[in-house]
C-alpha cells in the first residue's frame, strides 16, 4: 500500500503509525521504504523534523550539509552580479564539472558550483575556473605567441567574455596579466 501525504509518526519492527488530517492509523508492514528529504524548503514539507523520530530511535544520523549552494569567494567585486560565464570548467581538487557559472554579488553559483558543493566542504584547495576547457594551455600558448596586440585584445580574439577578462585581473598580480608572448 502506498499513502500520500500522511506524515509517519511512529514505527516499530512490522508497524508503521501514520496520520493524514486528524486521522492516525497503524498499519502492519513487511517492507518499509522512508522518503523524507532534507531539511532546505520547508514550504514543501522538507523542514527536517523528521530527524528526531529516527535519532529517538536509536538511528544514527550525518548531520545536514549544504549543497547547491553558492560560494562566496573572499575579495569579489559585486559589480559581476548578476553575469554569467557560459561554457566553463570548474576545478576543485581533483574533481571538474563543465557549464554555466553565474557570477553573483558574493561570488559564484550554478549546476557545475552545486555538483562541486561536497568538495568545497573538503578542503582548501584552489578553485581553478577555466575559461577555454576545449582548448590546452599550450595551444593558447602557441596562438599567443603569434598575436600581435594586447593579452586583453587576445583574449577577447579567442572569446573570453570581459567578466572572465576582469576576474583574471583581480585574481592575479598585474605583472603576470601582462606578461608578453614570448
Amino acid at each position: 500500500k502506498i499513502l500520500t501525504k500522511h506524515k509517519v509518526v511512529d514505527y516499530n519492527d512490522d508497524q508503521v503509525s501514520v496520520q493524514f488530517s486528524d486521522d492516525r492509523i497503524t498499519l502492519p508492514f513487511d517492507y518499509l521504504i522512508f522518503a523524507v528529504g532534507g531539511c532546505s524548503w520547508k514550504s514543501t514539507g522538507l523542514n527536517g523534523l523528521w530527524t528526531s523520530m529516527f535519532a529517538n530511535k536509536g538511528v544514527v544520523l550525518i548531520p545536514f550539509q549544504s549543497s547547491n549552494s553558492g560560494i562566496e569567494i573572499y575579495g569579489w567585486k559585486s559589480e559581476l552580479g548578476g553575469t554569467v560565464l557560459k561554457n566553463i570548467k570548474i576545478s576543485k581538487g581533483d574533481e571538474s564539472r563543465f557549464g554555466d557559472v553565474v557570477l553573483t554579488d558574493y561570488g559564484i553559483e550554478g549546476a557545475p558550483v552545486y555538483a562541486l558543493s561536497n568538495a568545497f566542504r573538503k578542503g582548501n584547495e584552489s578553485l581553478v575556473l577555466d575559461f577555454k576547457p576545449t582548448l590546452s594551455s599550450n595551444a593558447i600558448h602557441e596562438r599567443f605567441k603569434s598575436f600581435n596586440g594586447s593579452k586583453s585584445e587576445f583574449l577577447k580574439s579567442i572569446k573570453i567574455s570581459k567578466e572572465a577578462i576582469v576576474l583574471m585581473k583581480q585574481f592575479s598580480s598585474k605583472e603576470d596579466f601582462n606578461c608578453d608572448s614570448s
